[in-house]
C-alpha cells in the first residue's frame, strides 16, 4: 500500500468526517480522482466505525452512486448494498401494492422475480 493510501486509512479511523468528505468531493468531481479511488473509499469506509449522522450520510452516498460489475467491492460492501436494495425495493414493493391497490399474490410475485434478478 501506498503512503497515499496509509494516510486515508489513518484518516478513516481518526477522522471518520473527513474521509466522509472527501469521498463526497471525489464523487462530485470525478476528474479529481480515478474511480478505483472511489470504490477503494466505499471499501474502506463500510468496515469503519461511524457515528449515525455519518452512516446516514454514507448510506446515502451508497444509494446515489452508481456501482458497476467491472468495480472491485469488497464482501462487506457488496453485502450491504444488496440488503439496502433489497430492502428498498421491499419498500417499493409495499407502496405500489397499496396504494395501486393490487393483491397479495401479484406483490408476491413481483417481489420474487426482483430478487431473482
Amino acid at each position: 500500500m501506498d503512503l497515499f493510501h496509509q494516510f486515508y486509512h489513518a484518516v478513516a479511523w481518526e477522522s471518520p468526517e473527513l474521509y466522509i468528505n472527501l469521498l463526497k468531493l471525489y464523487i462530485n468531481s470525478p476528474k479529481l480522482s480515478e474511480r478505483e479511488i472511489i470504490i477503494q473509499q466505499f471499501n474502506d469506509l463500510s468496515s469503519t466505525p461511524l457515528d449515525s449522522t455519518n452512516k446516514k450520510i454514507f448510506l446515502q452516498l451508497l444509494m446515489d452512486f452508481e456501482f458497476t460489475n467491472e468495480d472491485k467491492i469488497g464482501v462487506s460492501l457488496e453485502l450491504l448494498l444488496s440488503t439496502l436494495n433489497n430492502n428498498i425495493s421491499v419498500i417499493d414493493l409495499h407502496f405500489t401494492y397499496t396504494i395501486n391497490g393490487k393483491g397479495f399474490e401479484d406483490a408476491k410475485k413481483d417481489y420474487l422475480d426482483r430478487c431473482s434478478t
